[in-house]
């Protein structure tokens, strides 16, 4: 996880100049690729620590945009819950994906 953060840190610094909307609609994508591979059953801390972390680390990252004008968290709080999809549990359970009794898969 550390290592995902360290290279979305670094992107983020390549496109620290680009919009706020560009930049927010490319972390969804990104958040939204990791809960597809990583929203199993009881990874839900995890997933929500990951969240927390890329929110940070976009806050950070604006901030350091201008001299200027600085961002509030009041104002981060808006642009996360815009942009940043919560973390949600996309699998099923393995019981409830197999049929184990016949050896079947189930459709989704």
């Amino acid at each position: 996880m550390l290592a995902k953060i360290h290279r979305i840190k670094d992107e983020l610094r390549i496109r620290m100049n680009r919009s706020i909307d560009i930049n927010g609609r490319w972390l969804r994508t990104v958040l939204k690729g990791h809960y597809a591979y990583y929203g199993v059953p009881r990874n839900n801390r995890a997933m929500s620590r990951f969240y927390h972390e890329i929110g940070l680390v976009w806050f950070k990252r604006l901030r350091r945009r201008g001299q200027r004008h600085r961002i509030t968290w009041k104002r981060m709080k808006t642009y996360s819950t815009r942009y940043l999809p919560y973390p949600l549990v996309i699998h099923p359970w393995p019981s409830e994906r197999f049929d184990v009794r016949r050896g079947v898969i189930a459709s989704t």
